[in-house]
């Protein structure tokens, strides 16, 4: 998905089955009213969110939950412009995600920033700013 809107839903992006080789590059993620990016499958591999507005989703910008390896979140600007309804602007919630990548991230009034429960010895968490 390149410079695609996903806005004014009840999820803006939903991985639930098996999603290899994901790329979400540009473009928006807007007011969704569950989540924004939201990644539950059993098995998800290989994905790529990078220069992503993610603002005003409610509790979370972008959520993994699932299994899987090599996750690269890069340059994305993730929190609240209007509301406050992002608590956590990037949260993965699963020991069994390996391989994550936050990177150059811009997270902006969050009240829980990011939330990270996945494979910390194999993980890159650099360069984010608040």
């Amino acid at each position: 998905f390149t410079d695609c809107e996903f806005n004014d839903n009840y999820i803006g992006l939903e991985a639930d089955t098996k999603v290899n080789h994901l790329t979400v590059r540009g473009g928006v993620v807007l007011r969704n009213s569950y989540r924004g990016i939201f990644g539950v499958a059993p098995t998800m591999n290989d994905w790529l969110i990078s220069g992503v507005k993610i603002l005003d989703n409610t509790a979370y910008g972008v959520l993994l939950n699932g299994t899987g390896h090599f996750f690269v979140l890069a340059s994305n600007t993730i929190g609240n412009d209007t509301t406050t309804a992002t608590k956590y602007g990037i949260s993965t919630q699963s020991s069994s995600l390996t391989d994550v990548s936050v990177v150059n991230n811009y997270a902006r009034g969050l009240t829980g920033g990011l939330s990270l429960g996945d494979d910390a010895s194999t993980r890159i968490n650099t360069g984010n700013k608040t």
